[in-house]
C-alpha cells in the first residue's frame, strides 16, 4: 500500500474516532472515576502507594492528573484523554491492518468494528497499549536489532505502567513474535533476542519497583494486589453465550396496515351492520364510540374499499388511504423489522464471543498452512496477534460479558483483517474454489459487522451525534457536549448518588477546606471528583473485606488528615460496621449523625459529622455548620 493513502487513511481514522467518542460522551459511569479519584489525590499532594492504595495502574491516573491540571476541568480533560486514547489506537490499528493485509478496505472494516463495539471510557488503555505494542512490533520484527528490541521492551513497559497485567500478555505475545522471527536463525539467536527483550523490559519497569520498595515494600504491595485480584475474580465467571432462535416469540413484525374506521349511517341497526361487515370482509376490532367502529379489513382490494365508501349505509371512513395494496407494500418495506424471536442482542453477543475464540485459531492455522509462502515478518506479526487475542480473551473476558467484549476488539479486528485478506487472495486462479472462498469471506464479514452494529447500537449513537441531520447538527451537538463537560452540578455522572446528594455536594464545596477529606462507606469515587475533596484513608472504595492489618493501615491514614464527614448509604450502614469492625470502632465515637438525605429514604445517605470540629458559621440553605 502506497504511503499517501496510508497517511490519509490513518489521519481520517483518528479524526473520525475522536469525533465519535466526543459526540457520544454524555455521561461517565462510576467505574471511570476509579482512577480519576487517584488523580485527585495526586493533585492534592499525596504520593502513590505510600499515601493511597494503587492496585497497579500508575500511568493511568498520572495522565488524568496532568490533563486535569492543564485543562482545569475533570470531565473535559477526561474526555480529551479517552477520545485521544481511542483515536490513536484506531489510527494505529488502521495503519497496521492496511500494511499486513494490503487492503485499505479490510483495514477500514476492522477499525469500524473496533470503534463500533464502543468500549467503556475507562478501557482506553487496553486498546491503546496494544496498538502501540503492535505498531512497534511490526517495525522491530523486520530487523530485530538491540535498539528495536529496546523499543519493543519500552512498549511492553508502557503497558505495565498503565496496568501491570498488560505487561504479562504483551510480553507473552512479544516472545511469540520473536520466536517466529528468529526461528530460522537458530535457537541461540532466538534465545538471545528473547533474553535481551526481557532484560530491557525489566530495566524499564525497575524504577517503579524501586519506588514501591521505598514506599511500602514490594511484599506489602503484592499482598494488596493479591487481595484486589481475589476480590475481582469472585465476579469473574460468566455464562457462555449460545446462539438461539424462538419462533414462538415472533420472527417478523409488520406494521398493521389493515386497520380502518367506519361510521355507519343512523339508519343502520345491529342486524344490518353485521350483514354489511360480512359482505365487505370487515372483522370487528372494537366499538369506538356511538356509530363508529374499528375494523381489520380482510379484503383490501381497491374495488372493495371503493364499494364500502360508496355504500349509502356508510356515513364516513378513516384509514382507507393507508390500506391500498401499493401503499401497504411500501410500508411493509419501510417499517417491517425482525421480531424478538431472533434474539438479536443476545445472538450478537454470542457471535462476537465465538468469533473471538475462533479468529486466533484461524490465525495460527493460516500461518502454519502458508508457512512456506509467508514472509517472516508477516508470519511473526500474525502469530503475535493470535497470541495477544487469546491472552486478551483469558484476561479480559469475565462477568458481565457484554461490558468486557469491546475490550478485546483491537487485536481481534486487526487479526480478522489479515485473515480475511489472506482468504480473499488464497486461490489466485479463477474458479469455483475462489468464488466459494470469497463468498464465505463476504458472508462472515457481513454477519460479524451486523452483530457489531447491533451490539454497539451504532445507529442509535450516530443518530444521537446528529450525523443523519447534517453538519450543522453535529456542530451544535459538539458545542452542547463541550458545555456539559464543564458542568459541575453535579456534572455528567450517574444520578445516584451524586444527583441525590447535590445539596450536600454544594455544602461541602462552600463549607469545607480543599484540604479536607471525605470518607464514603461504599463505592462511588465520583463523589470525590465532583466535590473536589480527596478520599480519606488509603482506600477510595469500600467493597471488599479488609484484613485486620489493612484496616490498621487505613486508620493510621485517617489520623493524619482532616475528615469532617463520613457518608454511608442507609442500606449499607450495618454492612459497613460488620465488614470493617476495626475502622467502625475508630469512627463511631468520633462522629455523630448530622442528616439523612433524603429524609426517610431507604436508598438515602447518612451524613456523619466530626464531633471535634465546631462550625464557624452556618450554611444558609440548610443551617448545617460550616467547618472551614
Amino acid at each position: 500500500m502506497s504511503r499517501l493513502p496510508l497517511i490519509l487513511g490513518t489521519a481520517l481514522t483518528v479524526f473520525l474516532t475522536f469525533a465519535f467518542r466526543w459526540l457520544n460522551q454524555t455521561e461517565f459511569v462510576n467505574d471511570h472515576f476509579d482512577h480519576v479519584a487517584l488523580a485527585l489525590q495526586l493533585r492534592l499532594g499525596d504520593l502513590p502507594v505510600r499515601d493511597f492504595v494503587d492496585e497497579g495502574m500508575p500511568l493511568m491516573y498520572a495522565v488524568s492528573a496532568v490533563a486535569w491540571e492543564l485543562l482545569k476541568s475533570p470531565f473535559y480533560s477526561e474526555t480529551v484523554v479517552i477520545a485521544l486514547g481511542f483515536a490513536i489506537a484506531a489510527g494505529l490499528s488502521f495503519r497496521l491492518a492496511a500494511l499486513i493485509s494490503g487492503s485499505a478496505l479490510a483495514a477500514g472494516l476492522a477499525v469500524f468494528a473496533q470503534v463500533a463495539l464502543n468500549p467503556r471510557t475507562y478501557s482506553y488503555p487496553k486498546l491503546f497499549v496494544q496498538a502501540v505494542a503492535l505498531t512497534v512490533a511490526w517495525w522491530a520484527v523486520k530487523r530485530p536489532t538491540v535498539s528495536r528490541l529496546a523499543a519493543l521492551a519500552a512498549a511492553t513497559a508502557l503497558g505495565y505502567y498503565f496496568r501491570h497485567d498488560h505487561a504479562l500478555y504483551l510480553g507473552v505475545a512479544s516472545v511469540a513474535l520473536l520466536a517466529v522471527a528468529q526461528w530460522q536463525s537458530g535457537f541461540v539467536t532466538m534465545a538471545r533476542s528473547i533474553a535481551t527483550y526481557g532484560a530491557l523490559a525489566f530495566l524499564f519497569v525497575l524504577p517503579h519497583l524501586a519506588y514501591v520498595q521505598w514506599a511500602v515494600g514490594i511484599p506489602t504491595y503484592l499482598r494488596v494486589a493479591r487481595a484486589y485480584v481475589s476480590g475481582e475474580s469472585v465476579s469473574g465467571v460468566y455464562r457462555v453465550p449460545v446462539l438461539s432462535v424462538n419462533a414462538r416469540e415472533g420472527l417478523w413484525i409488520s406494521p398493521e396496515t389493515r386497520i380502518v374506521h367506519v361510521r355507519w349511517a343512523p339508519s343502520v341497526d345491529d342486524r344490518v351492520r353485521a350483514r354489511l361487515e360480512d359482505t365487505y370482509k370487515l372483522d370487528v376490532v372494537t366499538h369506538v364510540e356511538d356509530r363508529t367502529w374499528r375494523y381489520r379489513a380482510r379484503n383490501t382490494s381497491a374495488a372493495n374499499l371503493q364499494a364500502i365508501r360508496s355504500d349509502s349505509n356508510v356515513e364516513d371512513t378513516h384509514g382507507f388511504d393507508q390500506v391500498s395494496r401499493s401503499d401497504r407494500w411500501r410500508r411493509l418495506l419501510a417499517e417491517s423489522h425482525v421480531g424478538p424471536g431472533w434474539h438479536t442482542r443476545e445472538n450478537s453477543v454470542a457471535l462476537i464471543f465465538w468469533l473471538y475464540w475462533l479468529l486466533p485459531i484461524l490465525g495460527l492455522a493460516t500461518v502454519f498452512v502458508r508457512r512456506r509462502v509467508l514472509a517472516i515478518p508477516e508470519a511473526a506479526i500474525a502469530v503475535m496477534l493470535s497470541t495477544l487475542a487469546l491472552c486478551s480473551n483469558l484476561v479480559f473476558l469475565r462477568h458481565p460479558l457484554e461490558a468486557r467484549l469491546p475490550d478485546v476488539g483491537l487485536s481481534q479486528s486487526v487479526l480478522a483483517a489479515w485473515i480475511g485478506a489472506s482468504a480473499w487472495r488464497w486461490w489466485p486462479a479463477p474458479g469455483v474454489r475462489r468464488r466459494l472462498t470469497r463468498g464465505v469471506v463476504v458472508l462472515v464479514t457481513a454477519a460479524a459487522l451486523s452483530a457489531v452494529a447491533v451490539f454497539g447500537e451504532t445507529g442509535k449513537l450516530l443518530a444521537a451525534a446528529g450525523v443523519f441531520q447534517g453538519p450543522g447538527e453535529v456542530v451544535r451537538r459538539w458545542r452542547d457536549i463541550s458545555a456539559r463537560l464543564h458542568d459541575m452540578n453535579p456534572g455528567p455522572v450517574p444520578g445516584y448518588p451524586s444527583g441525590m446528594l447535590l445539596p450536600f455536594i454544594e455544602y461541602v464545596r462552600e463549607c469545607t477546606s480543599p484540604e479536607d477529606r471525605l470518607l464514603y462507606g461504599w463505592y462511588s469515587p465520583e463523589l470525590n471528583v465532583v466535590t473536589g475533596r480527596g478520599f480519606a484513608g488509603d482506600h477510595r472504595r469500600f467493597y471488599r473485606r479488609l484484613s485486620s492489618w489493612e484496616q490498621a493501615v487505613t486508620i493510621s491514614h485517617l489520623r493524619r488528615v482532616r475528615v469532617p464527614f463520613l457518608i454511608i448509604p442507609v442500606d449499607r450502614h450495618q454492612w459497613f460496621a460488620d465488614t470493617y469492625p476495626d475502622i467502625w470502632e475508630y469512627l463511631k465515637p468520633r462522629y455523630e449523625q448530622m442528616a439523612v438525605i433524603p429524609p426517610g429514604d431507604e436508598r438515602g445517605f447518612e451524613i456523619w459529622r466530626d464531633v471535634s470540629r465546631s462550625g464557624n458559621g452556618v450554611y444558609r440553605t440548610t443551617n448545617w455548620p460550616c467547618l472551614r
